[in-house]
C-alpha cells in the first residue's frame, strides 16, 4: 500500500510538473505571436508612412471614400471625386428627409406642399443649394442634381403626367424624386405607373405619403 501511494504521489508529480511545462509553452507561444504581430504592425505603420510620404512628395492627395477605401490622386481628382461622392450619397439623404416629413395639414392644393416641403429640406440641408421652381416645365424643387417634383392632392390625372414630367427633367437632372401627397387615385394605376419607373428610371425614386389624420 505504502509503495502504491508512494508511486501515485510521483505520478501526480510527474503530472503536474507536465501540466505546468505545458502551460509555460503555451505563455511562451502566445507571447511569441504578441510580439510577431506588433512587429508585423510596426512594418506595416512604417510602410504605410514611407508610402504617403512618397505620394505626397509627388504632389498626390490622399482621398477617403465613404466605405473607407484610400485613393491617392491630384488635388483636381480628389476635388472631383468627392463631389461625386458627395452627389451620389445626396439623393438617399434626401429621400430619407422627405420620408421623415410630416405636413403640418393635409392642404387641397400643391403649392402648400412646395412651401412646407422646401422650409423643410432648407432646415436638413443647410449648405446645399435649394431653389422652389415656378413654371409647369421646371421640377417643383431643386436640390443640387435632384429634382423633386410633387403632386398633391394626386389623383390618377395627376399620375398619368408622371411619365412626361420624367422625359423632361431627365436631360437636366441625375435623379428625379417624385413625391405623392394626399392620394385619390386607384391603386391599379398607381401601381402599372410605378412598375414602369422602375423598370425604365432607375433613378427615379417614388415616394407616396398617405393621408393619416385629418385636415
Amino acid at each position: 500500500y505504502f509503495l502504491w501511494k508512494r508511486q501515485s504521489a510521483r505520478h501526480e508529480k510527474e503530472a503536474a510538473a507536465l501540466r505546468e511545462k505545458q502551460a509555460e509553452e503555451r505563455r511562451q507561444e502566445e507571447l511569441r505571436q504578441t510580439e510577431e504581430r506588433r512587429q508585423q504592425e510596426v512594418k506595416a505603420a512604417e510602410d504605410k508612412r514611407r508610402f504617403e510620404d512618397e505620394q505626397t512628395a509627388n504632389g498626390l492627395v490622399k482621398f477617403v471614400a465613404g466605405n473607407g477605401e484610400e485613393t491617392w490622386g491630384t488635388p483636381a481628382e480628389v476635388a472631383a471625386w468627392k463631389q461625386r461622392e458627395e452627389e451620389e450619397s445626396l439623393p438617399h439623404r434626401v429621400a430619407e428627409s422627405i420620408r421623415r416629413y410630416s405636413p403640418s395639414r393635409w392642404f387641397n392644393d400643391e403649392w402648400s406642399y412646395h412651401m412646407e416641403l422646401s422650409g423643410w429640406l432648407k432646415q436638413e440641408f443647410k449648405n446645399a443649394d435649394i431653389e422652389l421652381q415656378t413654371g409647369s416645365s421646371r421640377p417643383d424643387i431643386v436640390i443640387v442634381v435632384i429634382a423633386i417634383e410633387i403632386k398633391g392632392p394626386t389623383d390618377d390625372q395627376a399620375l398619368n403626367t408622371l411619365a412626361t414630367k420624367i422625359l423632361k427633367y431627365s436631360h437636366y437632372y441625375n435623379h428625379i424624386i417624385i413625391v405623392l401627397f394626399k392620394p385619390e387615385f386607384s391603386e391599379r394605376n398607381y401601381y402599372e405607373i410605378v412598375a414602369g419607373i422602375k423598370r425604365h428610371y432607375p433613378n427615379v425614386e417614388v415616394i407616396r405619403r398617405n393621408q393619416t389624420r385629418t385636415p
